[in-house]
C-alpha cells in the first residue's frame, strides 16, 4: 500500500513538471511570435511614413486623383 502511494505521488510530480515544461514553451512560442509580428509592423509603417516624407506634391496630386494609394505601388 505504501510503495503505490509513493509511485502515485511521483507520477503526480512527473505530471506536474512535464506541463510545466510544455506551457513554459507555449508560452515563449507566443511571446516570440507576437514580438516578430510587431517588428514586421514597425518596419511596415516606417517605410511607409519615410515614402510620404520623400513625396512631391505634384506626384501626391496625382496619387490623390487616381486613387492609387490603394494599392501600394512604392512600399
Amino acid at each position: 500500500m505504501r510503495s503505490s502511494v509513493f509511485n502515485l505521488v511521483q507520477i503526480v510530480f512527473l505530471f506536474i513538471c512535464i506541463s510545466s515544461m510544455f506551457s513554459y514553451i507555449v508560452y515563449s512560442y507566443k511571446k516570440y511570435t507576437k514580438h516578430v509580428y510587431i517588428d514586421i509592423c514597425t518596419a511596415i509603417n516606417t517605410k511607409a511614413v519615410k515614402y510620404i516624407e520623400k513625396l512631391h506634391i505634384e506626384d501626391y496630386i496625382s496619387f490623390e486623383k487616381y486613387d492609387i494609394w490603394r494599392f501600394c505601388v512604392h512600399f
